[in-house]
């Protein structure tokens, strides 16, 4: 084939207007965040981030079966992101992982159950009991504190050490006189008359704290824009959960195989948050302490752990 300078232009403007018309096809091509969720109750929040994200992402969600699980798979890279427990998040930053916060989550979830029918109506009614505690848990932080407010220590308790979700079927068999756990069990004991509630333990330094939004260190340095809009997609999903707790129930019984009668009793005690007020992050400070009191850790965790910034500039802006 002979080419002239006709048929070169030709052609180079033929491909020039290929590169031209595909170069928005390769822009618009969406990023993938990937997200690692704990199954609890409360995590509805990523069902619906792909409608609510800013134009251009789309979500690889992995449901995930323990907050050490969700906290290893943003540690290794293979999660952007984890919905996970505050002790699995500050466990792994104060052992030099590359887990950092960068939004709040959920708070609350947490009760002190006794055998429907008990004499046991309050903490210091727990003396000398079997009680069902989850070690390493935010539930054994909150006891080693409720037990000093009482001017009681641990010796008091007959503690029996049990998964979280053991305690409603081992309350019911007679193997426990009470137990401290978290939603939806502590629901479900009430509502099939199994047990009665005593208290829920909020009252001490860190409050309500029980989770928080992990990130990956190594994201949040090379790409804080995608830092920024997820933030921002956890934050709208965060008010739609808290505008419309019909939504919240209908999400948590398909997606936990709850019914719905025991939900809808269960998110009454847990609260959801994307802001990192001083109150939280201050409470952040106080469970690092305790955990490093209680030899849950050996050092504080960084400076750098607790990153308000995102937060703050979603806040300023607006959702």
């Amino acid at each position: 084939m002979t080419f002239n300078r006709r048929t070169l232009l030709k052609g180079l403007t033929a491909g020039t207007a290929l590169t031209i018309l595909g170069a928005p096809a390769l822009a618009q091509a969406p990023k993938t965040i990937k997200v690692a969720i704990l199954k609890v109750v409360g995590n509805a929040h990523p069902l619906h981030y792909e409608r609510l994200a800013p134009p251009g992402y789309k979500f690889d969600l992995v449901w995930v079966p323990s907050p050490a699980a969700a906290k290893d798979a943003v540690a290794t890279g293979s999660a952007d992101f984890a919905l996970g427990g505050i002790v699995a998040a500050i466990l792994g930053n104060a052992n030099g992982e590359p887990v950092v916060l960068v939004s709040n989550l959920t708070g609350a979830s947490m009760a002190v159950i006794a055998k429907a029918g008990s004499p046991i109506r309050k903490f210091t009614d727990l003396k000398g009991r079997k009680v069902g505690l989850q070690p390493g848990s935010t539930q054994d932080l909150v006891v080693a504190e409720r037990l000093k407010q009482e001017g009681m220590k641990p010796a008091d308790l007959q503690i029996i050490r049990l998964g979280l979700g053991e305690m409603h079927a081992a309350l019911a068999r007679g193997d426990l006189d009470a137990y401290v756990g978290t939603e939806p069990g502590s629901s479900l004991s009430v509502l099939e008359g199994v047990g009665q509630l005593v208290e829920h333990p909020y009252g001490t330094e860190i409050g309500d704290l029980v989770t928080g939004m992990m990130a990956n260190a190594d994201t949040v340095k090379k790409d804080p824009k995608l830092v920024h809009d997820f933030v921002l997609t956890h934050a709208r999903a965060t008010e739609y959960l808290k505008a419309n707790l019909d939504a919240w129930e209908q999400d948590g019984s398909k997606t936990f195989g709850l019914k719905p009668e025991i939900f809808k009793v269960a998110i009454r005690n847990i609260t959801t948050e994307w802001k990192m007020d001083e109150t939280w992050v201050n409470r952040v400070g106080a469970f690092s302490r305790l955990m490093l009191e209680n030899k849950m850790i050996r050092r504080l965790p960084a400076d750098d752990f607790v990153q308000t910034k995102f937060v703050q500039d979603v806040a300023k802006a607006g959702l």
